[in-house]
């Protein structure tokens, strides 16, 4: 059975719309749907570990990617291997729209440097890791979550719980 799903069902952060598969009937993908203005991007460098796709619809992009820098624009893609450490921006005039696949059902992004945005400051290495807070079984297929030095925030099941470190119970969100 095929299922439609809102652009607008999906959670937005003012740039991007994301669909995690998990979420919507287990799909094994996950995307970002990107329309950024000019100069803005996720930050800092991060890695996955899987493969991901960038699709351009429209704009300028220059991605940093392990030592190379690319510019693409509207019509081209963009495919970054595991591992690989990634950063980009708008760096065109008008918004960049674009379709950021991670081929997982759950995104896991590990960031290896702060980023300039506000509210990323604390992830750096967080997410792979999980700081700690997780069981090992989570890294192969974990929650979102941001961890900053005083508290965790986890999204399970469109469910989002924030807890101190000290309450927060180990692996006993999800």
């Amino acid at each position: 059975m095929a299922h439609i799903i809102n652009r607008d069902e999906l959670p937005h952060s003012g740039t991007a719309h994301t669909f995690e598969g998990y979420l919507y009937y287990d799909a094994k993908v996950s995307f970002f749907l990107t329309n950024a203005p000019p100069d803005t991007g996720p930050g800092g460098a991060a890695q996955a570990p899987y493969e991901e796709v960038f699709v351009m619809q429209e704009g300028e992009v220059t991605f940093t990617v392990g030592d190379d820098i690319i510019e693409a624009k509207g019509g081209q893609i963009v495919v970054v291997p595991a591992g690989v450490p990634l950063k980009f921006v708008n760096s065109g005039a008008g918004r960049a729209r674009h379709i950021d696949i991670h081929t997982r059902s759950r995104m896991v992004t590990d960031w290896l440097e702060e980023s300039k945005s506000s509210g990323n400051e604390s992830r750096v290495g967080v997410m792979k890791t999980f700081a700690g807070c997780f069981d090992p079984d989570y890294v192969a297929n974990p929650p979102p979550i941001s961890c900053s030095a005083a508290s965790i925030t986890v999204k399970c099941q469109r469910v989002v719980k924030t807890t101190s470190r000290e309450e927060h119970p180990r692996a006993g969100v999800c």
